[in-house]
């Protein structure tokens, strides 16, 4: 038999070509001439089912992570998600905020990262006891006096989302955006920035996203509007997309065409056997067109399979992958800032089944449950 470490380069970089991202990393184990190849990355990984975001370890405090293909855990140590709530925020890539509010944009299958300016608009105003207490101006639209929270919970709810307008790995002219908690007030952050750019138009936002670099936001009146991220940050052409599911608790944009999203609604319940916890209930799907910003239910989305939760959506082909089911949403909690530690939005993830309406359960995290962590989907994307 030859030696491995003898086969030619480019046969080497076509096996690679096939590969998703865990291979590779066997690969390169091999010798040292597939590890030289495995880092040329000539190519990205092989398309490969969403991973699952979970918490740190108890006591390494590495970052865990689910991978659904292989149905196994993976142990990364990455010391800016120590502690850290994270959110998914499109490409691949993690926002996170830490224990003290300090705040990272990180990718964590390449160990590139941004660190970020402090999160507006709080400031630190008296220890207490081992922690802080912090002054928060944006909990609430109907409140004028700014509200007065610890560390951990500010780290649990300041931020609902963040999305990015392009991949930080292609490109240093991205844009970053979150949205505040509280009244949902959007702010960005371009690289080089020193400070965050909060918007001052105070409009009560459902969900964000960006299509083609151009970013969208859903109003709470189901008034679908564009938004400029200019010098002058703000909302504009505004217009009514959806005029139903006035009642439903969250709302998910997906980019599946050139010409289109899709627009995900959510409904929970309340558990049968605690008052104070909500299950998902039902989904429904709607295509939105952007020429005509009008919202179309449909019932069918061609067998593909969607990733929903605290992250930016995600369609996958379900066919080209085994176990993955079509016409079905998997989802991880949305709602999980005020649940108690033992309920930390690992008992809400399951699969709902466009086609028969019914939820089955996705599987039984094998963790230990931060109160800091909300499991998220996220697609390895390191380079």
């Amino acid at each position: 038999m030859g030696n491995w470490s003898e086969l030619p380069r480019d046969l080497l970089r076509s096996i690679t070509s096939f590969l998703p991202i865990a291979d590779i990393h066997r690969f390169s184990s091999v010798c040292q001439e597939w590890n030289f190849v495995s880092k040329e990355r000539t190519h990205p990984p092989a398309a490969q089912l969403p991973w699952l975001v979970l918490t740190d370890h108890e006591i390494t405090k590495k970052r865990i992570f689910y991978n659904m293909s292989e149905k196994k855990y993976y142990k990364f140590d990455i010391p800016e998600l120590h502690g850290a709530r994270c959110h998914g925020s499109s490409f691949g890539w993690l926002f996170a905020v830490g224990p003290r509010l300090e705040t990272h944009l990180i990718n964590p299958f390449s160990g590139a990262k941004h660190s970020l300016p402090r999160l507006p608009p709080y400031n630190v105003k008296r220890e207490y006891h081992d922690d802080y207490l912090i002054e928060y101006g944006y909990i609430d639209p109907c409140i004028l006096e700014p509200c007065i929270f610890s560390y951990e919970r500010m780290q649990r709810i300041i931020v609902h989302k963040a999305i990015l307008s392009a991949d930080p790995n292609k490109c240093t002219d991205f844009v970053l955006m979150i949205m505040l908690n509280g009244d949902h007030r959007l702010a960005i952050w371009r690289v080089g920035d020193k400070d965050w750019t909060v918007f001052k138009e105070n409009r009560y936002i459902e969900e964000i996203t960006c299509f083609k670099g151009q970013f969208f936001a859903l109003l709470a009146n189901h008034k679908f509007a564009t938004v400029d991220v200019g010098p002058e940050p703000k909302l504009i052409k505004h217009k009514q997309c959806l005029r139903e599911c006035t009642d439903w608790n969250a709302r998910y944009f997906i980019n599946v065409s050139d010409i289109s999203l899709l627009l995900v609604v959510r409904r929970t319940k309340k558990d049968e056997n605690d008052d104070e916890h909500f299950t998902t209930s039902e989904f429904r799907v709607f295509e939105l067109y952007l020429e005509e910003f009008e919202a179309y239910e449909i019932e069918d989305i061609n067998g593909n399979s969607l990733f929903l939760g605290r992250n930016s959506g995600i369609i996958v082909p379900s066919r080209k992958f085994s176990g993955c089911r079509e016409n079905c949403i998997y989802f991880s909690s949305d709602a999980c800032d005020g649940l108690p530690e033992e309920k930390y939005g690992y008992d809400d993830m399951g699969v709902w089944s466009i086609v028969d309406e019914t939820i089955k359960p996705l599987f039984e995290p094998n963790v230990y449950i931060s109160p800091t962590s909300c499991p998220i989907w996220l697609v390895p994307n390191p380079w």
